[in-house]
């Protein structure tokens, strides 16, 4: 395959940290025998630590970080923030070179408003396409990398943050001790998620033996 941009994400359903977008423009460079290039979620974390740094030694790449707080912040549904953010970024790469991405949640506004938004490229939007193409699974490896190290940053700051995701008992109780204890998020929450939101309300409005407060 000739020079292609692939375009992933990490980070979209957290309801802690930011979400990192990666871009690469991949011109098939030819990967170590110890090194795999397949989706970042399949791969350790060793494997997406060397791999990333054959990416960085090896192609151009842009990360780009949505934090918590912009997130919640935002009118915009989360796809289209990233969409917004995908067509800037994009102007720093070459507009002859096509476009590979994995599908930017459900439904095709956010990827028709790329389009509309960057006419002279030329896009192919597909689930799974971090499984499929290279491009993609190297942009793919270097937003997960990148959101990684955002979380282990969050946690050496905030208090052991786990995952981020709702489904981690580690992120539920941190975020429960958190606000039991201040009341209040860090910018580092997705106030509007609604995880958070089933948090806040299941959390009495004073501390127990304390009605006054």
């Amino acid at each position: 395959m000739a020079k292609v941009i692939g375009i992933d994400e990490a980070g979209r359903g957290p309801a802690v940290g930011p979400l990192v977008v990666g871009i690469v423009e991949w011109d098939e460079p030819s990967l170590p025998e110890d090194l795999e290039l397949t989706d970042s979620k399949k791969m350790t974390p060793d494997q997406r630590s060397k791999t990333a740094e054959f990416i960085k030694q090896n192609c151009f790449y842009q990360t780009l970080h949505i934090p918590a707080h912009v997130i919640s912040a935002s009118e915009l549904p989360l796809q289209h923030l990233e969409a917004r953010v995908i067509t800037a970024a994009l102007k720093n790469f070459n507009a002859g070179v096509p476009v590979y991405a994995d599908a930017l949640g459900s439904g095709r506004e956010a990827e028709n408003w790329i389009r509309w938004a960057l006419p002279e490229r030329k896009f192919n939007f597909s689930s799974g396409a971090d499984e499929k193409y290279p491009a993609v699974s190297a942009a793919s490896v270097m937003a997960k990398q990148e959101r990684d190290t955002a979380l282990q940053n969050i946690s050496a700051h905030w208090g052991e943050v786990g995952s981020g995701y709702p489904g981690d008992s580690k992120t539920i109780d941190w975020l429960e001790s958190y606000f039991t204890e201040n009341r209040s998020w860090p910018p580092v929450v997705r106030e509007s998620w609604a995880t958070v939101d089933r948090v806040q309300k299941n959390i009495p409005s004073h501390p127990v033996g304390h009605p006054d407060l």
